[in-house]
């Protein structure tokens, strides 16, 4: 997970999207059921993935997509080889004046996001977006 539980823990109740013993009672089953607390929060109706996935960006301090609202042009879609799109949960999404933005699980691959640039003849931008 890109977002640490501690960071979680402190924007959920920063938030006040959970009670302090709602947080408590999540951290203890994450604990004993070794799912992660992200998960946790998910499942219990706490937190939507789309509020995680805006949670992660706001850390990492990138914006967030999600890919289901966007148009993704044919261009932008095919930059990405498949297989390699699967395993590195990257796809790009829009290609606009010499820059492609690339929503990835893990944008701190910079090294993936500097191929990916190479490839594209331009700029890449990373935007996090959640695997769902």
């Amino acid at each position: 997970m890109v977002l640490p539980d501690e960071k979680l823990r402190e924007l959920v109740l920063r938030e006040k999207l959970v009670s302090e013993k709602d947080l408590a009672d999540a951290l203890l089953f994450a604990k004993n059921t070794q799912v992660p607390l992200a998960d946790c929060l998910i499942t219990k109706g706490f937190l939507t993935d789309d509020k995680l996935g805006a949670f992660t960006a706001e850390y990492l301090g990138i914006p967030f997509i999600v890919l289901s609202q966007v148009t993704i042009p044919e261009d932008a879609a095919r930059l990405i080889p498949e297989k390699v799109a699967r395993r590195k949960k990257a796809f790009a999404f829009a290609r606009e004046a010499g820059q492609v933005k690339v929503a990835m699980a893990d944008p701190r691959d910079s090294v993936f996001l500097s191929m990916v640039a190479r490839k594209a003849g331009g700029r890449a931008t990373a935007y996090y977006a959640t695997e769902k």
